[in-house]
């Protein structure tokens, strides 16, 4: 079929059913018509010439050249035929979430990382204990107790507090399937000979729809205008981010202790393990304890994206093709 042809044939089947193009409509779903996509009392085919169409009925505008495709492929500007801009709209809305973050956090300074050292009154870690902190790194040795016979040091223990800074929050823009640049005639005018047809002709390409359109959801009004979609003129945004709460800091620390026979750690340097027993009371030397790696989190459920983004303000179209 000839661009011509297409602008004056509406492509409605000879037993009054109808078709659609198969794409998307504002939901994302099919743009195929449904059972009611052309109302049960819409006026019959005018049988217009080519290059002529019937005009908008009351209520409805057009006929108007369509853009009907990829948002990134849209027209700087309307066919030279149809030069008056008169409507955007889209199709499709992708899921986009806002992006929250709780900023850059601040750790307290005071004793991340705690060590536990305790001395046993008997062998083998037995009988009754006295323990003794330390934090890196303010307390660099701890020192034995007298009277005691056996150690055991435990691994040190992450303990800190921490708070968020500023959160921020951003909204990526709306990414749409489909976008429909909608142009009309400056001045319409009776077909030769049809007075009851408007001059329509082809429009230049990407233009490859005529259609009428009207606010809201309709069924089509006339067998030439019977391909019906929906799309929408814009949308509303309630994306939003669940606030960071309190911080809880997490994190590693650092496993190396030393053990010197000299007290303030001095002396011969001893190998140990932490979580073992030791039978000889010494020094412990806690500089390799330091953190090693620190997190903070928010409270549960917060920094989490909210909301969405909808369309809102539909338009029905109804298109010769």
């Amino acid at each position: 079929m000839t661009a011509a042809v297409a602008a004056g044939v509406a492509c409605t089947p000879s037993d009054g059913t109808n078709t659609g193009d198969g794409g998307t409509d504002g939901d994302g779903g099919s743009t195929t018509p449904d059972d009611g996509g052309v109302a049960s009392d819409a006026a019959p085919s005018l049988g217009c010439p080519s290059g002529c169409l019937p005009p908008a009925p009351e209520g409805w505008r057009g006929p108007s050249a369509v853009y009907d495709g990829a948002p990134g492929e849209k027209p700087a500007a309307c066919p030279s035929q149809y030069g008056v801009a008169e409507l955007e709209t889209r199709q499709g809305l992708a899921p986009t979430p806002a992006v929250c973050s709780c900023g850059t956090p601040t750790f307290d300074t005071a004793a991340p990382c705690k060590t536990v050292v305790e001395y046993w009154s008997g062998a083998a870690c037995q009988g009754f204990s006295a323990t003794s902190e330390g934090s890196f790194p303010f307390a660099k040795c701890i020192g034995p107790s007298v009277g005691y016979d056996s150690m055991f040091v435990r691994a040190p223990v992450y303990e800190n507090k921490c708070t968020f800074g500023t959160p921020t929050k951003t909204l990526p823009p709306p990414v749409f399937d489909k976008t429909q640049m909608v142009c009309g005639l400056a001045a319409p005018a009776a077909c030769s000979g049809r007075p009851e047809c408007t001059s329509a002709p082809a429009p230049d390409g990407p233009f490859s729809r005529m259609c009428i359109y009207k606010d809201g959801e309709s069924a089509c009004p006339s067998q030439d205008y019977a391909v019906r979609f929906v799309a929408h003129r814009g949308t509303t945004d309630d994306r939003d981010c669940t606030p960071c709460g309190k911080g809880t800091a997490k994190g590693t620390c650092g496993n190396t202790i030393t053990s010197w026979t000299g007290g303030d750690c001095t002396g011969t340097e001893v190998p140990m393990t932490t979580g073992t027993c030791s039978e000889d009371l010494r020094y412990v030397d806690l500089k390799g304890t330091g953190a090693v790696t620190s997190t903070c989190e928010p409270e549960p459920g917060g920094n989490q994206p909210t909301g969405g983004l909808e369309l809102k303000d539909p338009v029905t179209f109804c298109c010769n093709q």
